[in-house]
């Protein structure tokens, strides 16, 4: 079966280790942030995963996990809504182009098959303006052998 901690701990592996994101606070399945002076911040998620028939055969060596990867992604920029948003973008674009650099994602999975952005922010709370989010997920790939 797969072990999806393997999974998330080499995702954060990948983003710990990359110089580029030494300015973020990582962290792996814990509480999603709610402060925005620890931004830009990235969290790893484990989402659902759903085991199909990989051939004809009976055991655990003939099946492939289909898993969801979440990250969320924040910023946070007090001068304008418009500068928050262009701040995470920046930071989406470099979140997702890390992923797609290593698509085994350090070779614990046989590819990334999706990736998805969704933005969130509060559009009736004026102050969430300028501390936006992106949920980015990942449909992976896994063989359990």
């Amino acid at each position: 079966m797969i072990k999806v901690n393997t999974i998330t701990k080499a995702v954060e592996t990948m983003f710990r280790t990359d110089p580029e994101f030494n300015t973020f606070t990582i962290e792996r399945s814990d509480w999603v942030n709610e402060n925005p002076s620890v931004c830009p911040w990235l969290g790893i998620y484990r989402g659902n995963i759903d085991y199909n028939p990989e051939t004809l055969g009976n055991g655990p060596d003939y099946w492939t996990g289909l898993m969801t990867l979440r990250l969320v992604v924040q910023a946070a920029n007090y001068e304008s809504g418009a500068a928050s948003e262009d701040e995470l973008e920046t930071y989406v674009e470099a979140v997702i182009s890390k992923i797609l650099t290593d698509t085994t994602l350090r070779g614990v999975v046989d590819m990334v098959n999706e990736v998805n952005v969704t933005y969130t922010y509060l559009a009736e709370q004026e102050d969430s303006l300028f501390y936006q989010a992106a949920l980015i997920e990942m449909k992976l790939e896994v063989s359990t052998s």
